[in-house]
């Protein structure tokens, strides 16, 4: 990634910073706020005298006393800090999914300026290592995106289990941000996901629309083998586990994670209701 934008022309550069236009006010936005969250986890104790530690944690041996309470202070702040940053890595599983798209919208550009046999059979090779590239990126990424899924699934459960419940009204702001949080850590490894799938597959568009009709046989020949190899999107998913990753399936998953808190929502009440 590195050697290639080090190397790019004024048109690859223009594509790199449209895709940057686009997405770095989201990702630096989530970014800013997670480690925002952190940092007022941190400092809570600070501010408030009902908490002695940034976690609500329990300790089976006397803390209130020196140096052992400000050792487990600043091992506390540490821990926070090592998981909030964790949550950021969708930043970089977007970032490696979004370069490889960048990658096939500028072949795509190339593709629609070819003129002659040796520009086509360059694009032809630059397509295959590409598809070798965006295929070794999947593979490297599509373990971390499905523990992220899990990850976020079970965060989002848990704290509906608590804003649904009967609970303070600072917890179920806390659990609601947790809850948002991973809604939006879901989307930033879906939205480049299927970005990915529009990019790989607009590169048989750009082909398509070559004269090729004009050309002599060996060009649409070469034409015909490009567009078939086209045609099938580059997809993050691993079978039987996970479907293909894409914005159709976020709303399918937004959609399942209303439903259960819903139905969790319903069996509260109707407990409480047998209670009464």
């Amino acid at each position: 990634m590195d050697y290639t934008i080090k190397c790019a022309g004024h048109h690859e550069k223009v594509v790199y910073q449209r895709y940057v236009d686009k997405c770095a006010m989201f990702y630096a936005s989530s970014t800013l706020a997670v480690f925002s969250t952190a940092f007022v986890s941190m400092i809570a104790p600070l501010i408030t005298a009902d908490q002695s530690f940034p976690t609500d944690s329990r300790y089976p041996f006397n803390v209130e006393y020196e140096p052992v309470k400000s050792i487990i202070f600043l091992h506390e702040i540490i821990v926070i800090w090592q998981c909030f940053s964790i949550v950021c890595h969708c930043c970089f599983i977007g970032l490696l999914i979004l370069f490889a798209a960048a990658r096939f919208d500028i072949l795509s550009q190339q593709f629609r300026k070819v003129t002659n046999i040796h520009d086509i059979t360059l694009c032809i090779r630059q397509h295959i290592k590409l598809l070798r590239y965006a295929q070794e990126v999947i593979t490297a990424v599509r373990s971390l995106i499905l523990t992220v899924i899990i990850i976020c699934t079970w965060v989002i459960i848990a704290s509906g289990l608590t804003i649904v419940g009967k609970s303070t009204f600072a917890d179920k702001v806390q659990f609601m941000i947790l809850c948002i949080t991973g809604l939006m850590e879901v989307y930033a490894c879906a939205w480049p996901a299927d970005h990915l799938i529009d990019a790989s597959t607009n590169v048989a568009q750009a082909v398509y629309e070559l004269l090729w009709y004009d050309q002599n046989k060996i060009i649409q020949k070469n034409v015909c083998f490009i567009l078939l190899r086209s045609q099938t999107p580059m997809i993050v998913s691993i079978s039987v586990i996970l479907p293909t990753l894409s914005l159709q399936y976020y709303a399918s998953y937004v959609s399942t994670a209303l439903s259960y808190l819903m139905t969790l929502r319903i069996v509260f009440l109707e407990n409480d209701e047998i209670k009464n």
